[in-house]
């Protein structure tokens, strides 16, 4: 497990955090999660539907999938 979610909180250190995590529900992170959720289940998805989908995430979110390696674009979105 990891020790910072265990044993490094904030009530076990004292410290208090200095950021906090965004609202999960309509994020980035959410699009991103559904895209590889779908490429679990499909060989291919075109970008285009996705993109009509979530029009104000989906482009950034297929971006940044590309970018962290994570799929590509290869006659539509794939898994690597």
């Amino acid at each position: 497990m990891d020790y910072g979610a265990l044993v490094a909180t904030s009530t076990e250190t004292g410290i208090s955090p200095t950021t906090t995590q965004s609202d999960f529900d309509g994020s980035i992170r959410q699009v991103r999660g559904e895209i590889l959720r779908r490429l679990q289940d499909q060989d291919t998805i075109q970008p285009g539907a996705l993109i009509d989908e979530y029009p104000e995430r989906g482009e950034a979110a297929i971006a940044g999938l590309v970018e962290d390696g994570l799929i590509e674009e290869d006659g539509g979105l794939k898994l690597v």
